[in-house]
């Protein structure tokens, strides 16, 4: 491939929500970044304010619609919302306590499907797919969920999905290289 088909990006997952911090499951449902996260994500913008980013791509949950304008705060480009980088569905556990999934469904297994929801795999084939298929020549800022991010690991890695090498936290920062293949450059 030439330099002209390659595509840089860098990846975060928005940071922490009230939901989070009330162990409350998000997935479709949406929460308002907690205090913390408003900090976190202000420390992101700053972190990534000098790499030439010409664009954000930006899951359309409000979390990380929210994230995306502090962190735009810095870098001042266009937004774009899509719900290709949506956290995983979770169906009827969308918005309920993590204590009451674990009791009936296991969050651990990449191929288990919620009832009304998708599974993790079907996440990551979403994803991928919609990253592959951007045309953007630019550096681009993708702000997205941790199951999101971690599907991109899994990708770059070639990893299971459920390895601990894909988890992420907030203040996390991949950056990748995407032609036909997804290369990891560095994750900091």
């Amino acid at each position: 491939y030439s330099i002209t088909n390659l595509m840089l990006i860098y990846v975060v997952r928005h940071p922490y929500t009230k939901s989070n911090v009330q162990k409350i499951t998000q997935g479709h449902s949406d929460s308002p970044l907690y205090w913390i996260g408003i900090i976190q994500a202000h420390i992101l913008g700053m972190k990534l304010k000098n790499n030439e980013i010409s664009k954000i791509i930006t899951s359309d949950l409000g979390r990380c619609v929210q994230t995306s304008n502090i962190i735009n705060k810095f870098l001042k480009v266009p937004i774009t919302k899509t719900e290709k980088l949506r956290e995983q569905n979770l169906g009827k556990y969308n918005g309920v306590p993590k204590s009451k999934i674990k009791e009936e469904f296991d969050e651990d297994d990449p191929k288990a499907i919620p009832k009304g929801g998708e599974s993790l795999f079907q996440v990551k084939e979403r994803v991928i797919t919609y990253l592959k298929t951007m045309k953007d020549k630019d550096t681009v800022l993708i702000v997205t969920h941790s199951g999101c991010f971690q599907s991109i690991l899994s990708e770059a890695y070639n990893i299971p999905l459920n390895d601990k090498m894909c988890r992420t936290k907030p203040l996390k920062i991949g950056k990748l290289s995407v032609t036909k293949e997804i290369t990891l450059i560095e994750l900091n």
